[in-house]
């Protein structure tokens, strides 16, 4: 709290004092006033929508992708040997690059947002859970065998619950990364979302709007962040590092 605190006195510093233009930077109260005007239009609340439902469904869409993918690398060595350089060659190539081919096939709309947050949430999960399965103690495979487990048993009572800390650690990251991925490409290119807000104002010289519109996009970030530690607090109350320490 103290660092929010800091950050809007020295906001407010920067705008009162004319180091930055008022027309350029307004200060924190012009800003929430407008911000509080504008949580009554329907414009910013479909922003607000577009954006969550297009973070959402590619989040989705990642996972179901990179988990399955990211177990079949992990727990056979051929095929992480050869998938491992193609992985490596695809991360590195930035979504930015693709993204005139992408409007041209998908244009603009939910779909190419959709699509983006997708490509760009999948890379930190794929690797993690990559990982995660090739990290497994040798001794946890062979004692699920020992007590008869089958395959899809071993899999999803000792496998995946083992990797679990893996995931949680990236989907954390990758659903920030998803959301700036969401608002950037309004933003960008078009279409709904709160992105396409920000630009709006920004084109008609609504710069308290436009800060407004940043600010929610910020406070969606630590809605995310926040929920995505519940989750993992949830899926994780089994793990050593979620129990209440005993003293």
């Amino acid at each position: 709290m103290l660092s929010v605190f800091l950050a809007l006195g020295l906001w407010a510093i920067l705008s009162w004092t004319g180091v930055i233009s008022a027309n350029a930077l307004p200060g924190p109260w012009p800003v929430a006033r407008t911000l509080l005007k504008d949580l009554g239009t329907v414009d910013l609340w479909s922003g607000i929508w577009a954006t969550s439902w297009a973070w959402a469904a590619g989040l989705a869409a990642a996972l179901m992708v990179a988990v399955p993918l990211g177990a079949l690398i992990g727990l056979s060595r051929t095929t992480y040997r050869v998938a491992r350089l193609t992985i490596e060659f695809l991360r590195t190539i930035p979504i930015v690059a693709a993204l005139p081919v992408l409007v041209i096939v998908y244009g603009v709309g939910q779909q190419l947002t959709i699509l983006l947050v997708a490509l760009t949430a999948v890379w930190p999960l794929l690797i993690q859970v990559t990982y995660g399965f090739r990290d497994i103690d040798p001794v946890i495979k062979e004692t699920a065998k020992v007590y008869g487990f089958s395959r899809t048993r071993r899999f999803f009572r000792v496998l995946l619950p083992v990797t679990l800390p893996s995931l949680a650690t990236a989907l954390k990251l990758s659903g920030l990364i998803g959301l700036a991925a969401a608002i950037a490409t309004s933003l960008v290119v078009g279409g709904p979302g709160l992105g396409n807000v920000i630009a709006v104002a920004s084109d008609n010289d609504q710069v308290a709007s436009m800060y407004a519109a940043i600010v929610i996009g910020g406070i969606m970030g630590l809605l995310v962040s926040g929920g995505l530690t519940i989750v993992e607090h949830q899926l994780l109350r089994w793990h050593t590092s979620h129990r209440p320490v005993q003293v």
